[in-house]
């Protein structure tokens, strides 16, 4: 076997190929088609239940939630900045 086959069935190699699948994805379809707070879950979920096994899935949700909802109405609300694929709080920054 060649040094790259190994190299490519390397569990750090995969990890690092999940991760930048799972960033493009986040940037290029989620956020074009879902407001950033629901796009950030999906994401964060996704990547965390890969990543942080022993974080257990109830600190993953709960990060997941509390998160992208935290930075969406900080952003949105007080800076009145425009977020990646709008925001669920758009409406009330008027």
């Amino acid at each position: 076997t060649s040094s790259f086959s190994q190299s490519i069935g390397h569990p750090k190699t995969q990890k690092m190929l999940l991760i930048i699948f799972l960033t493009a994805f986040y940037i290029f379809i989620l956020q074009r088609v879902l407001p950033f707070e629901l796009s950030s879950f999906i994401f964060l979920a996704t990547t965390l239940h890969f990543f942080w096994k022993e974080g257990g899935w109830l600190k993953s949700i709960v990060i997941s939630v509390v998160f992208p909802l935290l930075i969406g109405v900080i952003f949105t609300l007080f800076f009145k900045v425009f977020l990646p694929g709008g925001s669920l709080f758009h409406s009330l920054s008027s």
